[in-house]
């Protein structure tokens, strides 16, 4: 899928975006110089390399948009049981009020007073439901494409073993990037157990893979190709179990589904465990020394994500944050949101902030293929880039 706008680029301490656009006059095969390239090396072969990736890494291979959520739990024409939910709800189904974040929130508000109501009750449920469909259908084998995916990490899971592991943040709930990984071979460290029922555990981040050689005299080596996932919003095959914990389950129903569902209390629900542990495991790598953040296809609109994001580009001197959208130019010269314009300000501050304008599948071409570079191919890019800086 192409790009709905050319790409384009502004990066830190420039004022214009580039490329301009070609000249079909030209005799240039590539109108984009090699700015984007070496700018994207550098970042991403930076200490800690951290990926937040939203809602539109999953719009390129079929994910439901929020559009389609609503038709799917709102008929066109509701039958006198919906239409009476409604009712109670004070919502209507006109074409600028099908916004489905703001129906669940209203059933969440009016189930807090009203407990007993079962016909309110019983849609939010067979809503929850229909996300959790809509989302699992994402990843199926044969009927969407994931190849975005698997080159992504492809890409970026070949950094130095030795190197902090790469962290893949998402707030999306498919299990697109695990059946990538599944695909390509590599090991996804998600927080669960190893061992059966997959129960979550936080101390679980903190193991790693290595392979012993026989010979004693040779110590351990990290194993290539692992990388630390973890999913903000929870997933399509979380299951809360009866002590309070969270296992996988790939048949999870919606009375027992662990999500952050698309309300406006999501502020509150990313407060509970185990999303306050993987929303503090994300603030913590936005604190850290020598950082790059990859914020692909994220929209900026959830503040307790957002918020973070801003106060460590405001901090944290060491931060290089990176944002890929495929409207970028158009966000940032209008402004378009509160969190567009946080940017925009940061940016004109001096941040270490960049801008790509792509989508998914027209960002992982750019990325460059990461390899393991030996300690005199990493002396020899330092001394040519102090030499360029002269």
């Amino acid at each position: 899928m192409s790009s709905p706008n050319p790409l384009r680029f502004l990066l830190p301490g420039f004022r214009d975006w580039a490329p301009p656009p070609p000249d079909p006059a030209s005799a240039d095969a590539d109108p984009h110089d090699d700015r984007l390239t070496a700018f994207l090396l550098a970042a991403l072969q930076m200490q800690n390399l951290l990926v937040l990736a939203g809602s539109g890494t999953s719009l390129q291979v079929g994910g439901p948009t929020m559009a389609d959520l609503w038709h799917g739990c709102v008929p066109t024409s509701p039958d006198e049981g919906l239409a009476a939910v409604l009712q109670r709800l004070r919502y209507g189904v006109a074409a600028d009020e099908r916004n489905i974040e703001e129906l669940l929130s209203r059933c969440d508000a009016h189930l807090q007073v009203n407990p007993d109501d079962a016909e309110v009750a019983a849609f939010r449920s067979n809503a929850i439901s229909t996300i959790l469909t809509r989302c699992r259908a994402v990843a199926e084998a044969g009927v969407h494409d994931i190849r975005p995916h698997k080159e992504f990490l492809r890409r970026l899971a070949r950094r130095r073993a030795r190197d902090p592991r790469l962290k893949v943040f998402t707030t999306n709930y498919d299990l697109c990037f695990e059946r990538a990984a599944g695909e390509l071979g590599l090991v996804a460290l998600d927080g669960f157990s190893f061992s059966q029922p997959r129960r979550f555990d936080p101390g679980f981040f903190d193991y790693d893979i290595v392979r012993r050689s026989v010979s004693a005299a040779d110590g351990p080596h990290y194993v290539p190709g692992v990388f630390q996932f973890l999913k903000l919003h929870g997933s399509v095959d979380w299951a809360l179990t009866g002590k309070g914990g969270v296992s996988i389950d790939s048949n999870v129903t919606a009375a027992r589904a662990c999500l952050v569902y698309p309300t406006q209390q999501k502020y509150r629900f990313s407060f509970q465990q185990p999303h306050l542990e993987l929303v503090a495991q994300f603030l913590a790598s936005l604190r850290q020394a020598n950082a790059c953040l990859l914020a692909v296809g994220f929209g900026f609109n959830d503040d307790h994500l957002s918020e973070p994001i801003f106060s460590a580009l405001e901090s944290n001197p060491h931060l290089r944050v990176i944002v890929v959208t495929p409207r970028a130019e158009a966000h940032f010269s209008n402004a378009t949101s509160a969190g567009w314009t946080r940017l925009r300000t940061l940016f004109e501050r001096g941040a270490d902030l960049a801008f790509v304008q792509a989508t998914f599948s027209a960002l992982v071409p750019l990325i460059p293929d990461l390899r393991a570079l030996t300690p005199g191919e990493r002396l020899e890019r330092a001394v040519l880039g102090a030499m360029e800086a002269q």
